[in-house]
C-alpha cells in the first residue's frame, strides 16, 4: 500500500480525488486529508507518507511555500491543480506528475503507477533469485510427446536416432 496525503483547500476537490483513488487506485491508502499548508506540514511530520497529492493555489501558504518549509522531502509529489502555468516550478520540486483538475481517471492511474514503480523497485533479493534460476542447470528432458493418429505418444529421447521434416510432417527414427 502507498500511504498518501491529499492537500487541497477545496473540500469537494479532496473528496472527489479520494473517491477516485478508492475506485481506480486500490494500492493507494489515503491516510490524511489536509485543507491548508500548515495542516499538511503537521500531517507529513506525524504520518510519514510516501505520496502527497498537492494543490498549488491555497490561501495563506501555497503548495510551493509549504514544500519549502519541509526540511527533507522524502515522499513523492503529484501536483493536482487547476493552473497549468506552474508545471515547470512543480518539476523543480521533483514532482513525479502534474494533474490538472478535474483529475482524469486514466492520468491519475498512470501517475500512481509511476509512484508505485519508484517506491517499490525490483529489490536485490528478487534479482538474486532470478539469477539463481537462470544459472541452475536445465532439467534433462527424458521423454518428448509426439502426436500420432492415435494421440500423443511419449518417446524416450535416448531412443531417437534422427528427426526429419517435410512440409507439415515430421518423421522420427
Amino acid at each position: 500500500m502507498i500511504k498518501a496525503i491529499i492537500v487541497d483547500d477545496e473540500r469537494h476537490s479532496c473528496d472527489a480525488l479520494k473517491m477516485l483513488l478508492e475506485k481506480c487506485c486500490s494500492q493507494v491508502q489515503v491516510i490524511a486529508t489536509c485543507y491548508s499548508g500548515a495542516e499538511a506540514i503537521e500531517a507529513i511530520n506525524e504520518q510519514n507518507p510516501q505520496l502527497i497529492f498537492l494543490d498549488i493555489e491555497m490561501p495563506h501558504m501555497n503548495g510551493f511555500q509549504m514544500l519549502e518549509q519541509i526540511p527533507e522531502i522524502n515522499f513523492e509529489i503529484i501536483f493536482t491543480t487547476s493552473y497549468d502555468q506552474y508545471a515547470i516550478t512543480a518539476f523543480k520540486f521533483s514532482a513525479l506528475d502534474y494533474l490538472l483538475k478535474p483529475v482524469d481517471r486514466e492520468e491519475l492511474q498512470k501517475a500512481v503507477e509511476k509512484v508505485s514503480k519508484k517506491i517499490n523497485p525490483v529489490i536485490p533479493e528478487q534479482l538474486q533469485i532470478l539469477l539463481q534460476k537462470i544459472n541452475q542447470p536445465a532439467v534433462q528432458v527424458q521423454r518428448i510427446a509426439l502426436p500420432t493418429m492415435q494421440g500423443l505418444e511419449f518417446i524416450h529421447v535416448d531412443s531417437i536416432i534422427r528427426c526429419c521434416a517435410s512440409n507439415n510432417y515430421r518423421y522420427a527414427h
